[in-house]
C-alpha cells in the first residue's frame, strides 16, 4: 500500500492561511480544511491498489493543482476561497469577541480583585476595631465592677455611719430626757430638803423650848467636844473628823445592792461594828444618818430621782440602828443629799464610787434626861 503526505505549505495555501499568521485558530482551521481535503481525496482512492483516481500506484500523489482540478472548476474555487475568507473573517471577529471578552472578564476580575482586597482590607479594619472595642468593653465591664464594688462599699459606710447617728442622736435624746428628769428631781429634791431642814430646824427649836420646862432632857452645845472625844478606829471604814463633828463613812456599794436601798448581807458585821463603837464613845450625841449619790442618771425601779435613793438608803440604815441595836430614835436623824456634796470628781468611775457613801455623823449637841 503506498501512503503519501501532503506538504504542510500546500495544504495552507488551499485553506487560504498563511503559515506565518501565528494564531493557532488559524493553524487549527488551516489543518482542518487539509485534512477535509485528504479524507475527500482519500474516500475516491479504489479498493485496490490501482492509484488515485485511475491512476497507477507508482504514479505517486497528484500535486494539489491537481487535486483541486479533479473536484471543482474555477467558479466552485473562488465559492470556496470566498467561503473560506470569510469563515476566516468570521473565526477572526469570533477570535476578537472572545478576545475582548477574555480582556473584560479578565478586568473585571481585576476589579473583582481589587474589590475583594479592598473589601478584605475593610474588614480587616473592622476587625482590629471590633478587637479593639472588645478590649475597651471588657476593661469598661472591669470599671464597671470595681465602681459597683466601691459603691456598695460606699452604701454599707454610709449605712453604718447613718446607724451611728441615729444612735448618737437617740443617746443625746436619752441624756437630755434623763438631764431633765436629773435637773427636777433635784430641783424637787431641793424643795423637799429645805422643806425638811425647816420642819427639823422648827421641830428642834420646839425640843429646845419644851425640854427645859418639862426638865427631863436637855440639849447644850458641847464646845470642848475635839478634847471629850475619844478617837475610834473602825476597821474598814474611814473616820475622820470634820470641824465639830466626825463623820464615820460606810461605801453605799458594801451595805446596799447596785442602785437599791436593800442592804448587802456584808452590811451587817460592819453596821455592828459602827454601832457598837457609837454606843461605846457617843451615847449621848445626836447622830445623823447622811446619805449621798453620784451624778449618774436618775436610777431605775421604785425611785424617780437620786434624792429619793439617797434617802431610802439613808431610812434603811436607820431602821437598822433602832431595830437591831435599840438606838434611840430622838438620838438619830436621817438626810438624804442625793449628788448634792460630792467628795470626789463624778468623771471617772473611782469618783462616782467615792461620792456613793453613807457617812453616820456624830454632832456636838448632846441628848440629855435629868434623873427621876
Amino acid at each position: 500500500m503506498y501512503r503519501w503526505r501532503y506538504p504542510r505549505n500546500e495544504i495552507l495555501a488551499v485553506a487560504g492561511v498563511h503559515q506565518s499568521s501565528g494564531s493557532v485558530l488559524g493553524s487549527a482551521l488551516a489543518v482542518s480544511v487539509g485534512l477535509l481535503f485528504l479524507m475527500h481525496g482519500l474516500g475516491c482512492r479504489s479498493s485496490s491498489n490501482s492509484g488515485y483516481f485511475g491512476q497507477g500506484a507508482s504514479s505517486g500523489p497528484p500535486s494539489m493543482a491537481k487535486f483541486g482540478d479533479m473536484f471543482r472548476g474555477p467558479d466552485a474555487q473562488a465559492r470556496t476561497a470566498a467561503e473560506q475568507r470569510q469563515a476566516t473573517d468570521q473565526l477572526a471577529e469570533l477570535q476578537q469577541n472572545q478576545q475582548r471578552e477574555l480582556d473584560s472578564l479578565a478586568d473585571q476580575r481585576a476589579l473583582d480583585y481589587d474589590n475583594q482586597a479592598e473589601l478584605i482590607q475593610r474588614q480587616q479594619r473592622e476587625l482590629e476595631q471590633l478587637v479593639e472595642l472588645r478590649r475597651r468593653s471588657l476593661e469598661l465591664d472591669a470599671d464597671n465592677r470595681e465602681l459597683h464594688t466601691q459603691l456598695a462599699q460606699t452604701q454599707q459606710r454610709n449605712r453604718l455611719m447613718e446607724d451611728e447617728t441615729n444612735l448618737l442622736r437617740q443617746q443625746l435624746t436619752d441624756a437630755a430626757n434623763q438631764l431633765s428628769t436629773a435637773l427636777k428631781a433635784q430641783q424637787e429634791g431641793d424643795r423637799r430638803y429645805m422643806l425638811a431642814q425647816d420642819e427639823a430646824d422648827r421641830r428642834v427649836s420646839a425640843l429646845q423650848a419644851n425640854l427645859p420646862r418639862q426638865g427631863s432632857a436637855t440639849i447644850r452645845a458641847n464646845s470642848s467636844l475635839r478634847q471629850s472625844l475619844t478617837p475610834i478606829t473602825i476597821a474598814g471604814l474611814e473616820v475622820r473628823q470634820d470641824g465639830d463633828v466626825v463623820r464615820v463613812e460606810l461605801p453605799s456599794d458594801k451595805i446596799f445592792a447596785n442602785g437599791t436601798a436593800s442592804l448587802t448581807e456584808e452590811a451587817a458585821p460592819l453596821l455592828d461594828a459602827v454601832a457598837a463603837a457609837l454606843k461605846q464613845n457617843y451615847a449621848q450625841q445626836i447622830i445623823g444618818i447622811e446619805a449621798h449619790t453620784d451624778a449618774g442618771p436618775a436610777p431605775t425601779g421604785a425611785w424617780q430621782s437620786r434624792h429619793q435613793l439617797s434617802a431610802a438608803q439613808a431610812m434603811a440604815v436607820f431602821d437598822q440602828l433602832v431595830q437591831r441595836h435599840q438606838f434611840d430614835p430622838r438620838q438619830l436623824f436621817v438626810l438624804g443629799h442625793g449628788p448634792n456634796y460630792p467628795i470626789a470628781s463624778n468623771a471617772t468611775p473611782a469618783g462616782q464610787q467615792r461620792n456613793r457613801r453613807v457617812e453616820i455623823v456624830i454632832y456636838p449637841e448632846m441628848v440629855g434626861q435629868s434623873p427621876p
